[in-house]
C-alpha cells in the first residue's frame, strides 16, 4: 500500500511540475511591425489581393506555357522541395522524443568444451526494453515546435522560390520580347537609311546634292547597323538564361513562338491593404515562422538547465533451449534524475545564444516586412512614372514623325540642307527605339508589382527522383566515377 501511494504521489507530483512548462513567447505577427493602412497618400483601400497564377493576366499561352514548364523543370524550386522535405524529416524526429522508445532482442549462441567430457550446448535470449524521457519543463516539446515551425517555414520558402522563379521567367520573355522588337525595327531602320542614301546617291549624281549630304546618310546607315550585333548578342543571352531557368541546357536554344510582339498593360490588380502582405507573402510568413521556432528554442535552453527524469524498464530471458526461452523471465525499472551542477556557465550561455538568436529573428523578420511594403510602393510608383514618361514620349513620336516629314519636303524643294533630314531621321529612329525600352520598363513594373504582392502559387509536390550516376552529374570529371565507385587502383 505505501509503495502504491508513493507511486502516486510522484506521478501527481510529475503532472504538477509539467504545468510549469516553459513555452516559447512570440509576438503576433500584426504587432511585431506596425505597417500604414494603406500604399498611396490617400486613404482609398481596395479588396484584397488574391494572386495565384499572376502571369495568366496578360493572357498569353507561350508565357504560360514557360511557366508551367518552369515549375517543374527549375533546380532551383527542386532543391527548395528537397529542403522542405529534409525539414519535415528533421521535425518528427524531434517529436519522436515525446514517445517512449521500444526495442526487442535476439540472440543465439553455440558453445563447444574440449578434451575430456566434450560438450556443445546452445543458449537463446531474447529481450525487450523501453525508456522515456518525462518531458517535465517542456524541452524536448520545446524542440519539436521549433522543428515544426522550420518545417512550416520550409513550406513557405518553397512558395516565395516558385514566385521569385514566376517573376524571372516572365522577366526574361518581356526582355526577349523587347530584343526581338528592338531588332526587327532595327533592320527597318537599316533599310530605310539604305533607301535613303540611294535617294541621296542619285541626287548626288544629278549635281543635285553634295557630297557631304552622301557622308551623313553613310554615317547614319552605319550607326544602325552597328547596333545589330549587340541586340543578336541581348537575344542569346536572354535565351540561355531562359534555359537555365526551365531547368535545360543552355544549348537547347531557346525562341519565342507565336506572338512576337510585346503584351498589352492588364489592368492593375487589387493591392488590399498593407497588413495583407503579413499572409500573401510567402517570404514574410516564413520569417516569422523562423522568429517561432527560435523563441521555442530560446524555451528549450531554459528548460535544458532543469533536472531531467528518465524512466527504463526492460525484460530478459535466457535458455539452452529455444523452446524453453519464454518459461524464465527477469526484469528491471529504473527512475532517474540529474541535475545539472556545474558547467562553467554553458547552459546559461546557451540560453543567452539563444535569445540573441531570437533577438535576431526578430530583426529579419520586421526588415522583411518593411522591404514587402517598400517593394509595394517602389512598383506602384515605377508603374505609374513609366506609364506617364510612356505617354509623354507618345506625344514626341508624334512630332518627331511630323518633323522628319517637313524636313524630307523642305529638302526636296532646295529650302534646306540635308543636315535637318540626318538630324530628324536620326531623332525618330532614336524614339522608336527608345518606345520599346520604356514599354518594357512598364511592363516589368507590373510584374514586380506581382511579385510585391505575394500570394500562393499551386504547386504539386514532386517525387523524389533516382540520384543520378556521377557520370551524368558531373561528366566534365570523368575520374570522378571511379572514385564514387571506390576504384583506387590508380593510387597504388
Amino acid at each position: 500500500m505505501n509503495s502504491l501511494f508513493r507511486m502516486g504521489v510522484t506521478l501527481g507530483a510529475a503532472l504538477a511540475l509539467a504545468g510549469c512548462q516553459y513555452t516559447a513567447q512570440t509576438p503576433s505577427a500584426d504587432t511585431t511591425q506596425p505597417l500604414p493602412s494603406t500604399y498611396g497618400d490617400t486613404d482609398e483601400v481596395s479588396a484584397a489581393a488574391k494572386q495565384e497564377q499572376w502571369w495568366t493576366a496578360f493572357n498569353r499561352p507561350d508565357l504560360n506555357a514557360l511557366e508551367d514548364q518552369a515549375m517543374s523543370g527549375n533546380l532551383d524550386l527542386a532543391s527548395a522541395w528537397a529542403r522542405l522535405r529534409q525539414a519535415q524529416a528533421e521535425a518528427v524526429i524531434a517529436g519522436a522524443d515525446l514517445y517512449p522508445s521500444v526495442d526487442a532482442s535476439g540472440s543465439w549462441s553455440k558453445t563447444r568444451t574440449f578434451g575430456s567430457g566434450s560438450a556443445t550446448t546452445d543458449g537463446w535470449g531474447l529481450g525487450t526494453g523501453i525508456g522515456y524521457e518525462v518531458d517535465l519543463w517542456g524541452r524536448i516539446r520545446a524542440g519539436s515546435e521549433s522543428a515544426q515551425a522550420q518545417a512550416e517555414a520550409s513550406s513557405f520558402d518553397v512558395q516565395a522560390t516558385a514566385l521569385t522563379l514566376s517573376g524571372d521567367i516572365a522577366s526574361t520573355w518581356i526582355g526577349l520580347l523587347a530584343y526581338r522588337e528592338g531588332l526587327r525595327l532595327l533592320n527597318d531602320q537599316v533599310a530605310t537609311n539604305r533607301t535613303q542614301l540611294e535617294l541621296i546617291l542619285l541626287r548626288f549624281a544629278n549635281a543635285q546634292s553634295n557630297a557631304l549630304a552622301v557622308l551623313q546618310q553613310r554615317q547614319l546607315l552605319a550607326a544602325a547597323e552597328a547596333r545589330l550585333p549587340e541586340a543578336e548578342r541581348q537575344i542569346r543571352l536572354l535565351q540561355n538564361q531562359m534555359a537555365l531557368l526551365l531547368g535545360v541546357p543552355a544549348d537547347q536554344v531557346y525562341d519565342l513562338d507565336g506572338n512576337h510582339e510585346l503584351p498589352a498593360l492588364p489592368p492593375t490588380p487589387s493591392t488590399g491593404i498593407p497588413s495583407d502582405l503579413l499572409t500573401q507573402r510567402p517570404d514574410v510568413r516564413a520569417a516569422y515562422l523562423e522568429l517561432e521556432s527560435a523563441s521555442w528554442n530560446v524555451a528549450g535552453a531554459k528548460a535544458d538547465r532543469l533536472p531531467r527524469i528518465s524512466l527504463s524498464a526492460d525484460a530478459t530471458s535466457t535458455a539452452q533451449a529455444f523452446s524453453d526461452v519464454f518459461d524464465s523471465w527477469s526484469g528491471s525499472f529504473v527512475a532517474s534524475l540529474a541535475q545539472p551542477l556545474f558547467d562553467a556557465g554553458a547552459r546559461q550561455a546557451e540560453v543567452e545564444r539563444q535569445l540573441a538568436l531570437a533577438r535576431q529573428a526578430m530583426l529579419q523578420y520586421r526588415s522583411i516586412v518593411l522591404t514587402a511594403y517598400k517593394e509595394v510602393r517602389d512598383a506602384l510608383a515605377n508603374e505609374y512614372w513609366y506609364t506617364q514618361a510612356l505617354a509623354a514620349l507618345d506625344v514626341e513620336l508624334v512630332a518627331a514623325k511630323q518633323e522628319f516629314t517637313e524636313a524630307q519636303l523642305r529638302y526636296i524643294n532646295g529650302q534646306t540642307d540635308y543636315l535637318d533630314v540626318i538630324s530628324s531621321l536620326s531623332t525618330l529612329q532614336g524614339l522608336q527605339r527608345e518606345r520599346i525600352d520604356a514599354v518594357s520598363q512598364v511592363l516589368q513594373s507590373r510584374i514586380d508589382l506581382h511579385l510585391a504582392l505575394g500570394g500562393n502559387i499551386p504547386l504539386e509536390n514532386p517525387q523524389p527522383g533516382p540520384i543520378l550516376s556521377p557520370e551524368d552529374t558531373i561528366p566534365f570529371v570523368p575520374a570522378i566515377a571511379e572514385v564514387f565507385n571506390g576504384d583506387s587502383s590508380d593510387a597504388q
